[in-house]
């Protein structure tokens, strides 16, 4: 009977919908620091916010994002990924000018 629930649970979780990111899991995770900072999302355990990320979100490279994985890129941000996020947010920026 538990081998039957896991195949099932296993099951549901491949055929969860997922959002496609064309970000990184360290841009991602990135991203979603600065929201949480600009209180765009308000939610007081980080924790939640990293296990819906991971759980809600795939990659061009990954389907399953580990939650322990965004959390470590949350705390532990590279130059690039700043430099990276930055410029996609400038380009958010400037599709609001028209």
């Amino acid at each position: 009977m538990m081998l039957e629930n896991n195949v099932t649970s296993t099951a549901a979780e491949e055929t969860k919908i997922k959002l496609h990111s064309g970000l990184t899991v360290a841009q991602l995770s990135y991203f979603s620091n600065l929201l949480l900072k600009s209180e765009i999302i308000k939610h007081e355990n980080q924790s939640e916010v990293f296990q819906f990320m991971a759980t809600n979100f795939k990659t061009n490279v990954t389907d399953k994002i580990s939650p322990e994985s965004f959390r470590s890129k949350y705390y532990n941000v590279e130059d690039s990924t700043k430099h990276f996020v930055r410029e996609k947010i400038i380009d958010l920026l400037n599709l609001t000018k028209s």
